[in-house]
């Protein structure tokens, strides 16, 4: 089965929220097939890129380093899933998955 859902989650500086965000996003109930992350970490100058790159092995997650400015992530990362996915449910969070 096709990917059904993208969560794209913007990070600036957010390695702690990014931790329980992706925390929760392992133990919802989807099929790891239907679903996956993609983390854009914008200029991020803390471990959010590799509190996102530990959990590539846990779960379908893409993991970015934008080098942009914390206003582009979003916009990035949700280019990134649409290019990727047609026709695909786009979400997206914060890191606080709130």
């Amino acid at each position: 089965m096709a990917v059904r859902v993208s969560v794209t989650i913007p990070a600036f500086n957010r390695e702690v929220a990014l931790a329980a965000c992706l925390s929760a996003l392992a133990h919802q109930d989807l099929p790891a097939n239907q679903w996956e992350a993609i983390v854009v970490a914008d200029g991020s100058t803390d471990g959010t890129l590799a509190v996102a790159e530990g959990w590539r092995q846990s779960m379908p997650l893409t993991a970015i380093e934008s080098g942009a400015q914390i206003h582009e992530a979003l916009r990035y990362a949700s280019g990134f899933a649409a290019s990727g996915v047609p026709g695909a449910s786009l979400g997206s969070r914060d890191p606080r998955c709130t």
